[in-house]
Protein backbone atom coordinates (compact mmCIF):
# COMPACT_ATOMS: atom_id res chain seq x y z
CA UNK A 1 0.00 0.00 0.00
CA UNK A 2 1.81 3.15 -1.51
CA UNK A 3 -0.64 5.55 0.19
CA UNK A 4 -3.77 6.02 2.56
CA UNK A 5 -6.58 8.48 2.63
CA UNK A 6 -7.14 11.04 5.68
CA UNK A 7 -10.01 8.95 6.83
CA UNK A 8 -10.07 5.21 6.85
CA UNK A 9 -13.01 2.91 6.83
CA UNK A 10 -12.89 0.00 8.88
CA UNK A 11 -14.06 -2.32 6.20
CA UNK A 12 -11.33 -2.19 4.65
CA UNK A 13 -9.62 -5.59 5.34
CA UNK A 14 -12.94 -7.42 5.79
CA UNK A 15 -13.80 -5.88 1.97
CA UNK A 16 -9.67 -7.18 0.95
CA UNK A 17 -10.30 -10.79 3.04
CA UNK A 18 -13.70 -11.89 2.24
CA UNK A 19 -12.03 -13.22 -1.27
CA UNK A 20 -12.08 -16.75 -2.72
CA UNK A 21 -8.50 -16.06 -3.36
CA UNK A 22 -5.16 -16.86 -1.76
CA UNK A 23 -4.63 -13.89 0.39
CA UNK A 24 -2.37 -12.74 3.11
CA UNK A 25 -2.00 -9.44 4.26
CA UNK A 26 0.56 -8.21 6.54
CA UNK A 27 0.75 -4.77 8.19
CA UNK A 28 3.39 -3.66 10.36
CA UNK A 29 3.29 -0.46 12.62
CA UNK A 30 6.35 1.06 14.52
CA UNK A 31 5.66 3.35 17.21
CA UNK A 32 7.12 6.76 17.13
CA UNK A 33 8.70 8.98 19.89
CA UNK A 34 6.15 11.95 19.97
CA UNK A 35 8.81 14.35 20.59
CA UNK A 36 10.62 12.82 17.09
CA UNK A 37 7.07 12.71 15.29
CA UNK A 38 6.42 16.61 16.32
CA UNK A 39 9.88 17.51 14.87
CA UNK A 40 9.82 15.76 12.04
CA UNK A 41 6.06 16.75 10.77
CA UNK A 42 7.55 20.67 12.11
CA UNK A 43 10.64 20.18 9.68
CA UNK A 44 8.29 18.46 6.76
CA UNK A 45 5.56 21.46 6.83
CA UNK A 46 8.35 24.05 6.90
CA UNK A 47 9.80 22.36 3.70
CA UNK A 48 5.95 22.48 2.19
CA UNK A 49 5.46 26.07 2.85
CA UNK A 50 8.94 26.81 1.23
CA UNK A 51 7.79 25.16 -1.76
CA UNK A 52 4.69 26.93 -1.52
CA UNK A 53 6.26 30.65 -1.18
CA UNK A 54 8.69 29.66 -3.98
CA UNK A 55 6.09 28.58 -6.54
CA UNK A 56 3.80 32.12 -5.09
CA UNK A 57 7.03 34.00 -6.26
CA UNK A 58 7.10 32.34 -9.57
CA UNK A 59 3.23 32.35 -10.02
CA UNK A 60 3.49 36.51 -9.02
CA UNK A 61 6.44 36.53 -11.99
CA UNK A 62 4.38 34.37 -14.41
CA UNK A 63 1.17 36.88 -13.24
CA UNK A 64 -1.14 33.96 -12.13
CA UNK A 65 -1.87 32.24 -8.40
CA UNK A 66 -1.80 28.81 -9.11
CA UNK A 67 -0.82 26.02 -6.51
CA UNK A 68 -0.85 22.70 -7.30
CA UNK A 69 -3.55 20.43 -5.82
CA UNK A 70 -1.28 17.82 -4.14
CA UNK A 71 1.15 21.32 -1.96
CA UNK A 72 -1.78 22.55 -0.82
CA UNK A 73 -3.28 18.90 0.37
CA UNK A 74 0.18 18.07 1.66
CA UNK A 75 0.83 21.24 4.13
CA UNK A 76 -3.21 20.74 5.09
CA UNK A 77 -2.79 17.82 6.16
CA UNK A 78 0.64 18.06 8.04
CA UNK A 79 -1.28 21.14 9.74
CA UNK A 80 -4.25 18.59 10.88
CA UNK A 81 -1.51 15.88 11.98
CA UNK A 82 0.25 18.57 14.50
CA UNK A 83 -2.96 19.99 16.15
CA UNK A 84 -3.95 16.36 16.39
CA UNK A 85 -0.50 15.65 18.51
CA UNK A 86 -0.75 18.60 20.53
CA UNK A 87 -4.76 19.39 21.14
CA UNK A 88 -6.01 15.15 20.62
CA UNK A 89 -3.42 13.38 22.67
CA UNK A 90 -3.15 11.25 19.38
CA UNK A 91 0.09 9.44 18.32
CA UNK A 92 1.88 9.03 15.32
CA UNK A 93 2.78 5.67 13.60
CA UNK A 94 4.41 4.49 10.52
CA UNK A 95 2.83 1.70 9.32
CA UNK A 96 3.32 -0.40 6.59
CA UNK A 97 1.33 -2.80 4.65
CA UNK A 98 1.76 -5.73 2.36
CA UNK A 99 -0.52 -8.00 0.50
CA UNK A 100 0.31 -11.05 -0.75
CA UNK A 101 -1.43 -12.98 -3.66
CA UNK A 102 -0.92 -15.85 -5.40
CA UNK A 103 -2.42 -18.31 -8.35
CA UNK A 104 -1.97 -21.16 -10.90
CA UNK A 105 -1.82 -19.10 -13.81
CA UNK A 106 -0.33 -15.54 -14.58
CA UNK A 107 -3.83 -14.45 -15.80
CA UNK A 108 -5.57 -15.53 -13.10
CA UNK A 109 -2.83 -13.95 -11.07
CA UNK A 110 -3.42 -10.38 -12.98
CA UNK A 111 -7.58 -10.99 -12.47
CA UNK A 112 -6.71 -11.06 -9.22
CA UNK A 113 -4.50 -8.26 -8.84
CA UNK A 114 -7.09 -5.93 -10.44
CA UNK A 115 -9.84 -6.86 -7.67
CA UNK A 116 -7.37 -5.96 -5.03
CA UNK A 117 -6.83 -2.90 -6.63
CA UNK A 118 -10.56 -2.10 -7.31
CA UNK A 119 -11.33 -2.84 -3.56
CA UNK A 120 -8.52 0.22 -2.74
CA UNK A 121 -9.43 2.32 -5.13
CA UNK A 122 -13.62 2.17 -3.58
CA UNK A 123 -11.71 3.00 0.00
CA UNK A 124 -9.16 5.37 -1.62
CA UNK A 125 -6.23 3.91 -1.09
CA UNK A 126 -3.22 3.40 -3.35
CA UNK A 127 -1.89 0.30 -4.13
CA UNK A 128 1.27 -0.65 -5.92
CA UNK A 129 2.78 -4.36 -7.62
CA UNK A 130 6.81 -4.70 -5.90
CA UNK A 131 7.93 -4.97 -9.71
CA UNK A 132 11.23 -7.43 -9.58
CA UNK A 133 10.62 -6.83 -5.53
CA UNK A 134 8.75 -9.96 -4.87
CA UNK A 135 11.35 -11.64 -2.91
CA UNK A 136 11.49 -9.05 -0.34
CA UNK A 137 7.49 -8.72 -0.86
CA UNK A 138 7.41 -11.93 0.52
CA UNK A 139 9.67 -11.70 3.05
CA UNK A 140 8.10 -8.42 4.24
CA UNK A 141 4.39 -10.67 4.18
CA UNK A 142 6.06 -13.66 6.32
CA UNK A 143 4.77 -12.98 10.56
CA UNK A 144 8.31 -12.07 11.29
CA UNK A 145 8.01 -8.69 12.21
CA UNK A 146 10.31 -7.50 9.10
CA UNK A 147 9.46 -4.71 6.68
CA UNK A 148 12.16 -5.80 4.27
CA UNK A 149 10.45 -3.67 1.95
CA UNK A 150 10.57 -0.07 4.10
CA UNK A 151 7.65 1.27 2.73
CA UNK A 152 5.93 2.69 5.17
CA UNK A 153 3.70 5.53 6.28
CA UNK A 154 2.75 8.03 8.59
CA UNK A 155 -0.70 7.02 10.17
CA UNK A 156 -2.27 8.30 13.51
CA UNK A 157 -3.94 6.17 16.38
CA UNK A 158 -7.64 6.32 15.18
CA UNK A 159 -6.70 5.19 11.07
CA UNK A 160 -4.10 2.59 12.84
CA UNK A 161 -6.58 1.64 15.05
CA UNK A 162 -8.68 0.89 11.89
CA UNK A 163 -6.34 -1.68 10.22
CA UNK A 164 -6.64 -3.92 13.62
CA UNK A 165 -9.57 -5.96 13.11
CA UNK A 166 -8.02 -8.58 14.53
CA UNK A 167 -9.73 -8.67 18.22
CA UNK A 168 -11.30 -11.72 19.54
CA UNK A 169 -12.32 -12.37 23.18
CA UNK A 170 -11.21 -15.48 24.88
CA UNK A 171 -12.01 -16.65 28.47
CA UNK A 172 -10.08 -18.70 30.14
CA UNK A 173 -11.03 -19.07 33.95
CA UNK A 174 -9.40 -21.35 36.68
CA UNK A 175 -11.62 -24.08 37.97
CA UNK A 176 -14.25 -22.86 35.08
CA UNK A 177 -16.08 -26.01 32.74
CA UNK A 178 -15.61 -25.88 28.93
CA UNK A 179 -18.27 -24.54 26.98
CA UNK A 180 -16.94 -25.33 23.60
CA UNK A 181 -14.48 -23.91 20.91
CA UNK A 182 -14.19 -19.92 19.83
CA UNK A 183 -15.85 -20.15 16.20
CA UNK A 184 -13.60 -16.84 15.87
CA UNK A 185 -9.98 -18.14 17.02
CA UNK A 186 -10.91 -22.23 17.54
CA UNK A 187 -9.70 -21.44 21.41
CA UNK A 188 -10.98 -23.27 24.15
CA UNK A 189 -13.41 -20.86 26.45
CA UNK A 190 -13.82 -22.21 30.20
CA UNK A 191 -15.61 -20.26 32.24
CA UNK A 192 -16.35 -20.36 35.66
CA UNK A 193 -19.68 -19.19 36.98
CA UNK A 194 -18.64 -18.55 40.47
CA UNK A 195 -15.80 -16.13 39.36
CA UNK A 196 -19.05 -13.64 38.85
CA UNK A 197 -20.66 -10.60 41.12
CA UNK A 198 -24.46 -12.78 39.88
CA UNK A 199 -23.90 -16.10 38.71
CA UNK A 200 -27.60 -16.18 37.77
CA UNK A 201 -27.89 -17.59 33.93
CA UNK A 202 -30.05 -18.60 30.60
CA UNK A 203 -29.88 -20.88 27.95
CA UNK A 204 -32.07 -20.03 24.87
CA UNK A 205 -32.91 -21.68 22.08
CA UNK A 206 -35.47 -23.04 19.48
CA UNK A 207 -35.56 -26.49 20.11
CA UNK A 208 -33.20 -28.77 18.48
CA UNK A 209 -30.50 -26.04 19.10
CA UNK A 210 -28.25 -28.06 21.40
CA UNK A 211 -29.80 -25.79 24.64
CA UNK A 212 -30.41 -29.22 26.67
CA UNK A 213 -27.99 -31.07 25.75
CA UNK A 214 -25.38 -28.23 26.66
CA UNK A 215 -26.83 -27.66 30.12
CA UNK A 216 -26.63 -31.15 30.97
CA UNK A 217 -23.01 -31.35 29.99
CA UNK A 218 -22.50 -28.09 32.04
CA UNK A 219 -24.17 -30.59 35.22
CA UNK A 220 -21.91 -33.50 34.81
CA UNK A 221 -19.19 -31.00 35.18
CA UNK A 222 -20.72 -29.57 38.40
CA UNK A 223 -20.80 -33.15 39.63
CA UNK A 224 -17.88 -34.56 38.07
CA UNK A 225 -15.38 -31.35 39.29
CA UNK A 226 -16.73 -29.85 42.43
CA UNK A 227 -18.82 -30.55 45.11
CA UNK A 228 -21.62 -28.90 44.56
CA UNK A 229 -25.30 -29.71 44.70
CA UNK A 230 -27.54 -29.87 41.72
CA UNK A 231 -31.85 -29.46 41.52
CA UNK A 232 -33.08 -29.88 38.50
CA UNK A 233 -37.09 -28.81 37.98
CA UNK A 234 -38.05 -31.45 35.04
CA UNK A 235 -41.70 -30.76 33.68
CA UNK A 236 -40.66 -33.02 30.46
CA UNK A 237 -38.69 -36.21 32.41
CA UNK A 238 -36.32 -35.26 30.06
CA UNK A 239 -33.28 -35.78 32.63
CA UNK A 240 -34.15 -38.69 34.08
CA UNK A 241 -31.24 -40.90 32.17
CA UNK A 242 -28.39 -38.33 33.93
CA UNK A 243 -30.31 -38.71 36.91
CA UNK A 244 -30.56 -42.48 37.31
CA UNK A 245 -26.70 -42.78 35.69
CA UNK A 246 -25.50 -40.49 38.12
CA UNK A 247 -27.80 -42.13 41.48
CA UNK A 248 -29.48 -39.05 41.81
CA UNK A 249 -32.90 -38.91 43.50
CA UNK A 250 -35.98 -38.51 41.56
CA UNK A 251 -38.83 -37.04 42.76
CA UNK A 252 -42.28 -37.43 40.81
CA UNK A 253 -45.07 -35.11 41.79
CA UNK A 254 -48.32 -35.91 40.77
CA UNK A 255 -51.45 -36.33 42.36
CA UNK A 256 -51.26 -40.37 41.72
CA UNK A 257 -47.54 -40.41 43.28
CA UNK A 258 -46.50 -41.69 46.60
CA UNK A 259 -43.99 -39.12 46.90
CA UNK A 260 -45.72 -36.68 49.90
CA UNK A 261 -43.30 -32.92 49.85
CA UNK A 262 -43.90 -31.26 53.52
CA UNK A 263 -45.36 -27.69 52.56
CA UNK A 264 -44.71 -26.69 56.32
CA UNK A 265 -41.03 -28.33 56.16
CA UNK A 266 -38.49 -24.90 57.40
CA UNK A 267 -35.47 -24.74 59.48
CA UNK A 268 -33.85 -21.91 61.45
CA UNK A 269 -32.03 -21.14 58.10
CA UNK A 270 -34.77 -20.36 56.39
CA UNK A 271 -34.34 -16.66 56.34
CA UNK A 272 -31.63 -14.51 57.34
CA UNK A 273 -32.06 -11.93 59.65
CA UNK A 274 -35.38 -12.13 59.73
CA UNK A 275 -37.92 -14.52 61.55
CA UNK A 276 -38.43 -17.72 59.66
CA UNK A 277 -41.67 -18.68 60.63
CA UNK A 278 -42.87 -14.89 59.72
CA UNK A 279 -42.10 -15.47 56.20
CA UNK A 280 -43.33 -19.43 56.60
CA UNK A 281 -46.65 -17.79 57.31
CA UNK A 282 -46.22 -15.68 54.25
CA UNK A 283 -45.49 -18.16 52.12
CA UNK A 284 -48.68 -20.71 53.82
CA UNK A 285 -50.94 -17.41 52.87
CA UNK A 286 -49.85 -17.44 48.91
CA UNK A 287 -50.53 -21.16 49.14
CA UNK A 288 -53.85 -20.69 50.66
CA UNK A 289 -54.32 -17.55 48.02
CA UNK A 290 -53.23 -20.00 45.35
CA UNK A 291 -55.62 -22.71 46.06
CA UNK A 292 -59.27 -20.31 46.67
CA UNK A 293 -57.97 -17.71 44.44
CA UNK A 294 -58.31 -14.36 46.83
CA UNK A 295 -58.61 -13.77 50.39
CA UNK A 296 -60.29 -11.39 52.80
CA UNK A 297 -58.00 -9.43 55.70
CA UNK A 298 -59.88 -11.59 57.97
CA UNK A 299 -59.17 -14.69 56.54
CA UNK A 300 -55.40 -13.57 55.85
CA UNK A 301 -55.07 -13.11 59.64
CA UNK A 302 -57.15 -16.74 60.91
CA UNK A 303 -54.44 -18.40 58.51
CA UNK A 304 -50.90 -16.27 60.15
CA UNK A 305 -52.76 -17.61 63.58
CA UNK A 306 -53.19 -20.87 62.30
CA UNK A 307 -49.36 -20.49 60.93
CA UNK A 308 -48.20 -20.23 64.52
CA UNK A 309 -50.33 -22.57 66.38
CA UNK A 310 -49.19 -25.40 64.48
CA UNK A 311 -45.20 -24.77 64.70
CA UNK A 312 -45.51 -24.08 68.38
CA UNK A 313 -44.53 -27.56 69.78
CA UNK A 314 -41.84 -27.55 66.81
CA UNK A 315 -40.80 -24.19 68.66
CA UNK A 316 -40.95 -25.02 71.80
CA UNK A 317 -38.68 -28.38 71.40
CA UNK A 318 -36.10 -26.11 69.74
CA UNK A 319 -36.91 -26.78 66.16
CA UNK A 320 -36.78 -30.56 66.94
CA UNK A 321 -37.42 -31.69 63.32
CA UNK A 322 -39.71 -34.70 64.95
CA UNK A 323 -41.86 -32.24 66.11
CA UNK A 324 -42.28 -30.09 62.59
CA UNK A 325 -45.96 -29.67 61.27
CA UNK A 326 -47.45 -30.83 58.01
CA UNK A 327 -50.69 -29.34 56.40
CA UNK A 328 -52.81 -31.52 57.95
CA UNK A 329 -51.96 -30.13 61.09
CA UNK A 330 -52.58 -26.86 59.51
CA UNK A 331 -55.94 -27.99 58.34
CA UNK A 332 -57.11 -28.88 61.81
CA UNK A 333 -56.21 -25.61 63.26
CA UNK A 334 -57.81 -24.32 60.50
CA UNK A 335 -60.95 -26.12 61.35
CA UNK A 336 -60.93 -25.39 64.98
CA UNK A 337 -61.47 -21.57 64.68
CA UNK A 338 -64.87 -20.12 65.46
CA UNK A 339 -64.56 -17.66 62.74
CA UNK A 340 -67.02 -18.62 59.55
CA UNK A 341 -64.51 -17.72 57.47
CA UNK A 342 -62.40 -20.34 59.18
CA UNK A 343 -64.72 -22.78 57.94
CA UNK A 344 -64.30 -21.47 54.03
CA UNK A 345 -60.80 -21.66 54.49
CA UNK A 346 -60.73 -25.30 55.55
CA UNK A 347 -62.85 -26.20 52.58
CA UNK A 348 -60.96 -24.81 50.41
CA UNK A 349 -57.42 -26.45 51.30
CA UNK A 350 -59.63 -30.07 52.36
CA UNK A 351 -58.93 -30.98 48.68
CA UNK A 352 -55.27 -30.93 49.82
CA UNK A 353 -55.02 -32.25 52.55
CA UNK A 354 -57.86 -35.17 53.05
CA UNK A 355 -59.14 -35.08 49.66
CA UNK A 356 -57.47 -36.65 46.49
CA UNK A 357 -55.36 -34.05 45.65
CA UNK A 358 -53.16 -34.59 49.27
CA UNK A 359 -49.70 -34.83 47.89
CA UNK A 360 -48.46 -32.36 49.74
CA UNK A 361 -50.58 -32.94 52.74
CA UNK A 362 -47.85 -35.02 55.06
CA UNK A 363 -44.22 -35.57 55.83
CA UNK A 364 -41.75 -35.72 53.46
CA UNK A 365 -40.99 -39.43 52.71
CA UNK A 366 -38.02 -38.74 49.96
CA UNK A 367 -34.53 -37.86 50.22
CA UNK A 368 -33.84 -34.15 50.03
CA UNK A 369 -29.86 -34.96 50.68
CA UNK A 370 -28.47 -36.20 47.56
CA UNK A 371 -26.17 -34.18 45.37
CA UNK A 372 -28.12 -35.04 42.35
CA UNK A 373 -32.10 -34.07 42.68
CA UNK A 374 -34.36 -33.92 40.16
CA UNK A 375 -38.21 -32.94 40.87
CA UNK A 376 -40.40 -34.31 37.92
CA UNK A 377 -43.15 -32.02 37.45
CA UNK A 378 -44.34 -34.06 33.96
CA UNK A 379 -47.59 -35.66 35.59
CA UNK A 380 -48.43 -32.38 37.43
CA UNK A 381 -52.37 -32.13 36.36
CA UNK A 382 -53.83 -28.75 35.66
CA UNK A 383 -55.26 -28.37 39.63
CA UNK A 384 -52.13 -29.32 41.18
CA UNK A 385 -49.55 -27.02 38.78
CA UNK A 386 -49.31 -23.62 40.36
CA UNK A 387 -49.28 -25.36 43.84
CA UNK A 388 -47.30 -28.07 43.06
CA UNK A 389 -44.65 -25.71 41.31
CA UNK A 390 -44.83 -23.02 44.20
CA UNK A 391 -44.23 -25.95 46.93
CA UNK A 392 -41.31 -27.23 44.88
CA UNK A 393 -39.48 -24.09 44.58
CA UNK A 394 -39.96 -23.46 48.44
CA UNK A 395 -38.38 -26.74 49.17
CA UNK A 396 -35.40 -26.07 47.22
CA UNK A 397 -35.36 -22.83 48.66
CA UNK A 398 -35.15 -24.68 52.52
CA UNK A 399 -32.37 -26.28 50.67
CA UNK A 400 -30.17 -23.91 49.78
CA UNK A 401 -30.71 -22.35 52.91
CA UNK A 402 -29.52 -25.66 54.40
CA UNK A 403 -26.52 -25.77 51.85
CA UNK A 404 -25.41 -22.11 52.58
CA UNK A 405 -24.99 -23.30 56.05
CA UNK A 406 -22.96 -25.88 55.30
CA UNK A 407 -20.47 -23.85 52.98
CA UNK A 408 -21.83 -25.60 49.68
CA UNK A 409 -22.96 -23.78 46.76
CA UNK A 410 -26.51 -25.04 44.63
CA UNK A 411 -26.87 -25.19 41.09
CA UNK A 412 -30.45 -25.11 40.38
CA UNK A 413 -31.60 -25.64 36.69
CA UNK A 414 -35.26 -25.52 35.47
CA UNK A 415 -36.51 -26.39 32.46
CA UNK A 416 -38.82 -25.01 30.16
CA UNK A 417 -38.45 -22.06 31.89
CA UNK A 418 -41.68 -20.08 30.16
CA UNK A 419 -43.46 -22.64 32.10
CA UNK A 420 -43.36 -20.54 35.44
CA UNK A 421 -44.61 -17.34 34.12
CA UNK A 422 -47.43 -18.74 32.58
CA UNK A 423 -50.19 -15.91 32.96
CA UNK A 424 -53.62 -17.54 31.54
CA UNK A 425 -55.35 -16.17 34.52
CA UNK A 426 -54.86 -12.67 33.64
CA UNK A 427 -51.68 -12.16 36.13
CA UNK A 428 -48.31 -13.90 37.23
CA UNK A 429 -48.51 -16.73 38.90
CA UNK A 430 -47.32 -16.79 42.33
CA UNK A 431 -44.60 -19.45 41.46
CA UNK A 432 -43.34 -16.56 38.68
CA UNK A 433 -42.97 -13.58 41.89
CA UNK A 434 -41.35 -16.70 44.49
CA UNK A 435 -39.31 -17.57 41.73
CA UNK A 436 -38.30 -13.84 40.70
CA UNK A 437 -37.18 -13.42 44.56
CA UNK A 438 -35.29 -16.51 44.58
CA UNK A 439 -33.50 -15.54 41.66
CA UNK A 440 -32.45 -11.93 43.43
CA UNK A 441 -31.66 -13.79 46.57
CA UNK A 442 -29.79 -16.77 45.25
CA UNK A 443 -26.37 -14.85 44.99
CA UNK A 444 -26.17 -14.37 48.62
CA UNK A 445 -26.80 -17.93 49.74
CA UNK A 446 -24.81 -19.49 47.16
CA UNK A 447 -27.41 -20.36 44.57
CA UNK A 448 -26.72 -20.66 41.12
CA UNK A 449 -30.09 -20.50 39.07
CA UNK A 450 -30.19 -21.38 34.97
CA UNK A 451 -33.47 -21.44 33.37
CA UNK A 452 -33.85 -23.11 29.87
CA UNK A 453 -36.74 -22.63 27.83
CA UNK A 454 -37.21 -22.40 23.83
CA UNK A 455 -40.69 -20.36 24.10
CA UNK A 456 -38.84 -16.78 24.21
CA UNK A 457 -41.31 -14.85 22.77
CA UNK A 458 -43.57 -15.82 25.46
CA UNK A 459 -40.90 -14.57 28.50
CA UNK A 460 -40.19 -11.54 27.13
CA UNK A 461 -43.88 -10.98 27.62
CA UNK A 462 -43.26 -10.96 31.34
CA UNK A 463 -41.89 -7.54 32.96
CA UNK A 464 -39.81 -10.12 35.95
CA UNK A 465 -38.51 -12.32 33.17
CA UNK A 466 -37.39 -9.63 31.10
CA UNK A 467 -35.75 -8.22 34.07
CA UNK A 468 -33.70 -11.33 35.01
CA UNK A 469 -33.03 -11.61 31.52
CA UNK A 470 -31.23 -8.27 31.25
CA UNK A 471 -29.63 -8.46 34.64
CA UNK A 472 -28.18 -11.72 34.43
CA UNK A 473 -24.33 -12.17 33.89
CA UNK A 474 -24.24 -15.51 32.04
CA UNK A 475 -26.14 -16.17 28.81
CA UNK A 476 -26.14 -19.32 26.18
CA UNK A 477 -27.64 -18.46 23.17
CA UNK A 478 -28.46 -20.96 20.49
CA UNK A 479 -30.37 -20.53 16.95
CA UNK A 480 -33.22 -18.27 17.93
CA UNK A 481 -36.72 -18.51 16.10
CA UNK A 482 -37.09 -15.15 13.53
CA UNK A 483 -39.44 -13.26 16.17
CA UNK A 484 -37.23 -13.00 18.62
CA UNK A 485 -34.72 -12.23 17.38
CA UNK A 486 -35.34 -8.54 17.14
CA UNK A 487 -36.29 -8.56 20.88
CA UNK A 488 -33.52 -10.34 21.72
CA UNK A 489 -30.97 -8.28 20.17
CA UNK A 490 -32.66 -4.64 21.59
CA UNK A 491 -32.27 -6.76 25.10
CA UNK A 492 -28.70 -7.48 25.26
CA UNK A 493 -27.72 -4.79 22.68
CA UNK A 494 -26.43 -7.27 20.02
CA UNK A 495 -24.92 -5.95 16.82
CA UNK A 496 -25.75 -7.55 13.88
CA UNK A 497 -23.03 -9.28 13.28
CA UNK A 498 -23.37 -10.91 16.79
CA UNK A 499 -26.47 -12.08 15.86
CA UNK A 500 -25.50 -13.64 12.80
CA UNK A 501 -24.10 -16.45 15.10
CA UNK A 502 -27.74 -17.24 16.26
CA UNK A 503 -29.71 -16.81 13.03
CA UNK A 504 -30.06 -20.51 11.47
CA UNK A 505 -26.80 -21.74 13.49
CA UNK A 506 -26.12 -25.37 13.99
CA UNK A 507 -26.57 -26.98 16.53
CA UNK A 508 -24.44 -26.48 19.08
CA UNK A 509 -23.80 -23.33 18.03
CA UNK A 510 -24.59 -19.70 19.54
CA UNK A 511 -23.04 -17.15 21.54
CA UNK A 512 -22.01 -17.43 25.49
CA UNK A 513 -22.77 -13.41 27.03
CA UNK A 514 -21.36 -12.63 30.41
CA UNK A 515 -20.95 -8.33 30.78
CA UNK A 516 -18.38 -7.17 28.20
CA UNK A 517 -17.82 -10.27 26.70
CA UNK A 518 -19.41 -11.68 23.92
CA UNK A 519 -18.05 -15.39 22.17
CA UNK A 520 -18.97 -17.25 19.79
CA UNK A 521 -19.09 -20.89 20.53
CA UNK A 522 -19.34 -23.97 18.80
CA UNK A 523 -19.51 -27.61 20.55
CA UNK A 524 -20.07 -30.86 18.84
CA UNK A 525 -20.46 -33.43 21.28
CA UNK A 526 -19.26 -37.07 20.01
CA UNK A 527 -22.28 -39.66 19.37
CA UNK A 528 -20.18 -42.65 20.28
CA UNK A 529 -20.02 -42.80 23.92
CA UNK A 530 -21.96 -43.96 26.85
CA UNK A 531 -22.69 -39.80 28.29
CA UNK A 532 -24.23 -38.97 24.53
CA UNK A 533 -26.63 -41.73 25.06
CA UNK A 534 -28.01 -39.78 28.12
CA UNK A 535 -27.55 -36.52 27.49
CA UNK A 536 -28.91 -36.76 23.91
CA UNK A 537 -33.42 -36.20 22.99
CA UNK A 538 -32.97 -37.17 19.62
CA UNK A 539 -35.55 -40.03 18.84
CA UNK A 540 -33.59 -43.02 18.56
CA UNK A 541 -30.43 -42.06 20.21
CA UNK A 542 -31.80 -41.81 23.71
CA UNK A 543 -30.67 -44.31 26.49
CA UNK A 544 -29.78 -45.52 29.79
CA UNK A 545 -26.18 -46.77 30.25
Amino acid sequence: VRDFPQLLKDTFISDLMDNPYNISTSIHIEPTDTGDAMTFLQRKLTALESQSQERKKKNHRAGTDYIPWELKNAIKENEELLESIQKKNKKIFYVGVYINVSAGSIEQLEDITRTINRICRKHLIICDVLTHQQEIGMASVLPLANNKAGIKRILLTDSTAILMPFSAQSLMHPGGFFYGYNQVTGAMTVFNRKSLKNPNGFVLGIPGSGKSLSEKLEIIDVLELTNDDVIIVDPEREFLPLCEKYNGESIVISAGAKTRLNVMDVSKDYADDDDPIQLKAEFILSICQTIKGSLTASEKTIIDRCVKLSYRKFIENNWNQDYIPDFNDFFEHVKAQPEKEAKDIALAIELYTTGSLNVFSGKSNVSLSNRLTVFDTKDLGKNLKKLGILITLDTIWNRICQNRDEGKFTWIVTDEFYLLFDDTDGEESYSANYYYELYKRARKWGGIPTGITQNIEDLLQSRKARTMLSNSQFLLLFDQAPSDRQEIQKLLNLSDTQMSYVTNAEQGSGLLISGKYVIPLERKYPDNNIIYKIITTKVGETGQA
